[in-house]
């Protein structure tokens, strides 16, 4: 059960995101912000209130099946990575926690954080360790035009830079966030959220592997 709000423990105070890279077992701290040479190419993210967190495991699944599908064939790094930053998640405010597998061109695989993958490209783990934003009730959307932003619709991270600028752009204009369509009107999902909604008593999702229709 939540705690009441005079109970919980204030909001930490300084910066409100921190990344950290998994390198020689170990996290060490970078700036907040990626190399902008980096390509994010797998990430997964969760809320974890009070040290709480539902379908951990399934997070788990999708980060390490998509990174090893796109060429980081060493899982046992991955499982020392993901128990590190299972680990360093503070077990008292809210978070929303993302792990992130990136690629970086012209580094030799010696230097690797995560080794060296396809085409000699540096992966590297990384740690994002974000405040989680407070809930709210109602949500204002609007509609994607044109065609599908994502390029790689199955994996989280790709696109995610191309889809947060889309919602930045939206929120500028009062909009919380944008909805993807598919070319008869049905809802795929959210530039940076998933859409469920409610018939009745029956939850209902958007269908899996939905494409948007392109212009």
């Amino acid at each position: 059960m939540t705690e009441p709000p005079s109970r919980r423990a204030p909001e930490p105070a300084g910066p409100t995101s921190r990344r950290f890279v998994f390198r020689g077992g170990a996290f060490q701290q970078l700036a907040a912000v990626p190399d902008a040479r980096q390509r994010l190419l797998v990430a997964d993210s969760w809320l974890v209130d009070e040290g709480r967190a539902r379908a951990v495991a399934l997070h788990h699944d999708r980060f390490v099946r998509s990174a090893l599908a796109s060429g980081d064939t060493d899982p046992t790094l991955l499982e020392a990575f993901w128990a590190a930053a299972l680990e360093a998640i503070p077990p008292i405010h809210r978070w929303f926690p993302r792990v992130e597998l990136s690629a970086a061109a012209g580094v030799s695989g010696a230097r690797a954080g995560a080794g060296a993958g396809r085409g000699g490209k540096r992966r590297e783990l990384s740690l994002l360790m974000r405040l989680a934003p407070q809930p709210s009730s109602t949500a204002v959307l609007g509609t994607h035009q044109g065609e599908d932003p994502r390029s790689i619709p199955s994996v989280k991270g790709p696109d995610l830079v191309r889809l947060t600028k889309l919602r930045d752009a939206a929120r500028a204009e009062g909009i919380d966030d944008l909805v993807i369509l598919t070319g008869e009107g049905e809802i795929i999902e959210g530039t940076t959220t998933a859409v469920l909604w409610w018939r009745g008593d029956e939850l209902h999702l958007p269908p899996p592997n939905s494409r948007a229709s392109t212009a």
